[in-house]
């Protein structure tokens, strides 16, 4: 059966592209708003931070913190408090202000972390065994997507109406979002949840890191690769192509666009070929580092 006939799968992957969509829209609008008053690429290395702060701080707590709530109440609160969050832009202080717009991507992506595992914890109770591995590759590819999809219009968007038609319209989606959401059917939560003292489960997973060898190096992997990537795609790539090569924020949203499609494209690969690179992994995540 097609993942798209499960009715709870269709709402889940909808309020999650709608979501991730209206995240990503305004993160950028943001970028391109602090570059465009200031024309330091330092200042809009601060959307980076605002953005890589939040899974350092809240990160180690946020599955346990998850775990102790309704995971559907889960969803649709934090989509709402995005949205939320987002209005706050219309207040005039805002556009006046620089490091005001750091501190509402840093609240956005606050509640991110929250719904990000609320939402991978809710994928095993609403499709089969079987279906996991597409699921989540769909997800991904999606996330990859609605990526792609803001980087070639959020720069266009921001530059041609301003600001506040974009925060109505991200307003919209986190709403949608929540709708979505609200729509999915019960969904069970299993084992001795909220039983064991918060902070006991946080220090389990520490532990559980510290003495498991592969998962703490992926962690370390994608820590230090996740910062210089921010770097490149929020503030020097969008440096570079407005002061040495004097092109217009169109032209870094097509740069950015074509960079997630690879990444889509990647997904798909590794998707079909996934069998091989298993035999190698490894290998695999060095090659690609390099």
């Amino acid at each position: 059966m097609s993942l798209f006939h499960n009715r709870n799968y269709r709402l889940l992957w909808f309020s999650h592209f709608s979501g991730t969509l209206a995240n990503e829209l305004f993160s950028i609008s943001i970028v391109v708003l602090v570059f465009a008053s200031t024309g330091s690429t330092l200042q809009t290395t601060g959307v980076l931070v605002a953005r890589h702060l939040p899974p350092l701080l809240l990160g180690p707590f946020a599955g346990s913190f998850v775990d102790r709530l309704p995971r559907r109440a889960m969803l649709v609160t934090t989509q709402l408090l995005r949205a939320a969050i987002v209005a706050l832009a219309l207040l005039p202080i805002v556009s006046e202000v620089v490091w005001l717009g750091f501190v509402l991507v840093f609240a956005l992506t606050m509640a991110e972390i929250v719904q990000k595992p609320a939402m991978l914890a809710t994928l095993p109770t609403i499709v089969a065994p079987n279906q996991i591995v597409r699921a989540n590759s769909l997800i991904f590819t999606t996330t990859q997507a609605a990526f792609a999809s803001a980087y070639l219009m959020g720069g266009l968007l921001v530059v041609a109406f301003g600001i506040v038609p974009l925060v109505v319209l991200d307003i919209v989606l986190f709403l949608l979002a929540a709708g979505a959401a609200a729509w999915l059917s019960a969904i069970p939560q299993h084992g001795q949840i909220g039983q064991e003292p918060f902070w006991q489960t946080v220090r389990a997973g520490f532990v559980y890191l510290r003495q498991h060898q592969m998962a703490r190096s992926l962690i370390t992997v994608e820590f230090l690769e996740s910062w210089p990537h921010g770097a490149w795609t929020s503030a020097l790539m969008l440096s570079f192509t407005a002061q040495a090569l004097q092109a217009g924020t169109d032209a870094w949203g097509y740069q950015n666009g074509a960079f997630f499609a690879g990444q889509i494209i990647g997904a798909l690969l590794a998707l079909t070929y996934a069998n091989r690179l298993s035999r190698r992994p490894g290998w695999i995540i060095m090659a690609t580092a390099f």
